[in-house]
């Protein structure tokens, strides 16, 4: 089956038109070399003419103005770029997370040991009194909440105190903890 002039003049007319109205909603003609001719012959000889009379610079992009006349220029070439595809090792990047983790904890860890104090020592069954929170408290309140029994050692400098009286136990940290110097009364002698 062979194109005749007049489709092949209609055909390059409306490829004239789209380009000089840059409208990319024009439909041309399918043309598929695969399941017929359709005048192929006739179509690459035109196709010089048409570069001549359009001003276009190389065959590639006259070859192209037929393909993907729906599809804008710029994804017609990202289409043809290879991209690898990419694997990622995530049991690595877990790993390394996990190092970066425990090598901050130890520099943190070390800053803080560095600025804290550590001569208060408590043994079991002294009496304390725990430093409330600067929040708790207005102007004419004690600072120190107590007197509590100390009743186990925790790791990381806890204690579990035993409230005296109406207080509750509860568990605090060594940093709060004030050794409770007695009664305020002289003795009798």
């Amino acid at each position: 089956m062979v194109m005749d002039p007049e489709t092949v003049g209609n055909l390059l007319k409306a490829i004239r038109d789209a380009v000089q109205q840059k409208d990319d909603d024009i439909a041309l003609p399918v043309f598929d070399p695969d399941k017929s001719d359709c005048g192929a012959k006739s179509w690459c000889d035109s196709i010089d003419t048409l570069r001549a009379d359009l001003k276009w610079s190389s065959i590639r992009t006259a070859a192209k103005a037929g393909c993907n006349a729906n599809i804008p220029s710029i994804q017609a070439h990202l289409n043809e770029i290879n991209i690898p595809e990419i694997n990622i090792d995530v049991r690595a990047d877990r790993e390394l997370a996990y190092q970066r983790l425990c090598s901050e904890s130890n520099k943190f860890k070390s800053r803080f040991d560095t600025v804290r104090r550590d001569s208060n020592v408590f043994d079991v069954g002294n009496t304390v009194y725990v430093n409330q929170d600067h929040r708790r408290h207005d102007k004419l309140s004690p600072r120190f909440k107590g007197p509590y029994e100390i009743i186990a050692i925790l790791p990381n400098d806890r204690y579990s105190l035993r409230g005296i009286g109406n207080l509750r136990n509860i568990t605090v940290a060594k940093d709060k903890l004030r050794l409770w110097s007695g009664e305020w009364i002289d003795d009798i002698e």
